[in-house]
Order: structure tokens, then C-alpha cells, then sequence
């Protein structure tokens, strides 16, 4: 489209009709025959934001239609999600949490149940989901946090706040930003204490407390993500666990949908 000298606004419509078009494939027709297509796509293609780069779209334009591509959610997917959670409950998450867990859910009804397949694609999925929430929730308790400069001698939990306060997403991991947690329940000063005040704010202090800090350190990391993510295979009953932890359902929601009230809590 660019090579061709498409404006903008022809490239918004192609754009649209091919998505729809790959949509209808992949959901009514051949099952899996747009994710054939992407995973075909030459090395050498050029990625999502060097092509709206080009094609001289504004860059709070181009952000927007990234996100829209990168986040858009799969109907059946989006349907699994809906049906667990509750319409309410999937509506008030954004738009990338829905887009890892409506994954997840699809990948774990398409894989069935067999002790002979390794379950890690999907609980890896569902943890990348809380690792989101939890970035967002700490970005929103250290914003306003103000300090003539970053301080040269600081501890590990103030770093990684630090860090998220300065968008540095690739330098934050879910374990960094658990151990904040940890230490915001002794603060006394600093980030780590505005943090704190902040999450008292949200009503979000249960997330700082040891049984939290047990259950990301131990159970999501150990057993739902790290062994599974490397050299290790996640069996069907722990990818299960994972699910009912993370994710839940309408009666008892998951850590995830916990940790993504602090956006209700904030507008008021």
C-alpha cells in the first residue's frame, strides 16, 4: 500500500476488508487458515509500526491503530471469556487482557484433555494477563510521585518503581513488581510509600499482604509460568488451577479480575 502511494484513509479500508475477510475464514470456514497466513509471513515483512511510520501517519495516530491491531479479540475467544466471567466482568477489562485470556480459554478448549500435551501455551497466556494488569495497577499507584531527581542508592522494590514510573516496561516483571509489593507493607517514605498510599486509595492493600505474595511468588511463577515457560511441561490439572486462580469464574473472580478493579476505584 505505501509503495503504491495509498493515502491513509485507503489503507484504513483495505486493512478492514482484510481483516474482516481473515476473520470470516478463521472463525466459520477453515478454522486456522489467518493464523496460517501470519505465521507465514516473510522475516523481512515490515512490522505494524514501521509501516504506519510510512505510510506518514500522525504518532498518536499510529499508536492507536497499533493497538487496535495488536489487541484486536477473537469472537469465539471473546464468547469463552463472556460466558466465564460474565459480560460485566470482560467488559471492564481492557482490550489486551481480554486479548490473552480469550486466547488462553481457546487454546485450552481446542487442546482437550490428555496427560500426552503440555498445557504451557495456555497458562503461560493466562499469567501474561495478571504480569499486564499488574503493570498498569503500579503505573497508576506511583503517578504523581515527584522527586527533584532519581535517587542514586535505592533498593531493588524502589528501582523496579522507579522504573515503571519512567515507562521503562522492559526493566518490570511480574516477580520485580511482587517484591515492591512486599516491602510497600513496611514503607515508611518515598515511592514505595506513595505507592502504598496509593493502593490504599484503590482498596488494594490485600495485594501487599504475605498470602498474596505466597500465591504470585510461589503457585504463578513457579508452577504456572517459569517451568512451563523453559523446560518444563504444564500437565492439564495445573493449567485448570491456573485458570480457576487466575482467571476464575462469575461466582469467585481470579487474581486478575482482583487486580483490574483498581480502575473502578480510580474514576470515582
Amino acid at each position: 500500500m505505501v509503495e503504491r502511494g495509498y493515502r491513509p484513509n485507503d489503507a484504513f479500508d483495505m486493512a478492514a476488508a482484510a481483516n474482516a475477510v481473515l476473520k470470516s475464514f478463521r472463525i466459520s470456514l477453515c478454522s486456522n487458515v489467518a493464523d496460517a497466513l501470519i505465521s507465514h509471513i516473510p522475516d523481512d515483512a515490515r512490522p505494524s509500526d514501521r509501516l504506519t511510520h510510512e505510510i506518514g501517519l500522525p504518532e498518536e495516530l499510529r499508536e492507536q491503530l497499533v493497538e487496535l491491531i495488536e489487541t484486536d479479540v477473537d469472537p469465539e475467544g471473546d464468547e469463552l471469556l463472556r460466558r466465564r466471567v460474565g459480560d460485566e466482568a470482560a467488559a471492564r477489562l481492557p482490550a489486551r487482557t481480554r486479548l490473552f485470556l480469550a486466547t488462553a480459554l481457546l487454546q485450552f478448549e481446542s487442546m482437550g484433555k490428555s496427560p500426552c500435551i503440555d498445557y504451557a501455551p495456555v497458562s503461560v497466556q493466562v499469567v501474561k494477563a495478571l504480569e499486564f494488569e499488574m503493570r498498569e495497577l503500579v503505573g497508576a499507584a506511583v503517578r504523581g510521585f515527584s522527586a527533584p531527581s532519581e535517587p542514586q542508592s535505592l533498593s531493588r522494590e524502589e528501582e523496579t518503581l522507579f522504573h515503571v514510573l519512567a515507562d521503562r516496561r522492559q526493566m518490570v516483571s511480574l516477580g520485580s513488581i511482587t517484591y515492591a509489593f512486599k516491602a510497600m507493607r513496611n514503607a515508611k517514605a518515598g515511592i514505595l510509600r506513595h505507592a502504598a498510599s496509593q493502593l490504599n486509595i484503590f482498596g488494594m492493600l490485600d495485594l501487599t499482604t504475605p498470602r498474596t505474595v505466597k500465591l504470585l511468588l510461589n503457585d504463578v511463577l513457579n508452577r504456572y509460568r517459569n517451568g512451563g515457560a523453559h523446560e518444563q511441561a504444564i500437565s492439564y490439572v495445573t493449567c485448570e488451577e491456573c485458570i480457576s486462580a487466575l482467571m476464575g469464574n462469575q461466582d469467585q473472580p481470579g487474581l486478575i479480575l482482583q487486580v483490574s478493579r483498581w480502575r473502578d476505584q480510580s474514576a470515582k
